[in-house]
């Protein structure tokens, strides 16, 4: 499949994240495939933004990342830990964070 940069002839939703793509906007189409923001594009391969770590909330360091070649980050994105932070206690420190985040997980009171 072969990703072409364009010019949208015509409004869309992008792929990557689902919000629209505006007429006249630069974005990647693939035939039979859609479009996608080239943002997009670049986040999920790596070469932008990085997702928050889950304990220190500072970029995870997803372009240097060992396991980015077969990183999901949509799945990912609130339960990633950087380097800096996998240190020392490390799980208890993501549990610990993780478990704020989504008071859910911490079962029944």
């Amino acid at each position: 499949m072969s990703w072409v940069r364009l010019n949208m002839r015509f409004p869309g939703t992008c792929l990557e994240c689902g919000k629209r793509i505006k007429l006249g906007e630069q974005a990647l189409w693939a035939r039979s495939v859609g479009v996608k923001h080239i943002e997009c594009a670049e986040r999920s391969a790596g070469q932008g933004p990085d997702i928050a770590c889950a304990v220190c909330d500072e970029p995870a360091g997803c372009g240097t990342c060992e396991l980015a070649d077969s990183c999901d980050t949509k799945k990912v994105s609130q339960l990633c830990i950087c380097k800096r932070c996998n240190t020392g206690d490390a799980m208890a420190a993501y549990v610990a964070a993780v478990s704020k985040k989504f008071p859910a997980l911490q079962g029944p009171r």
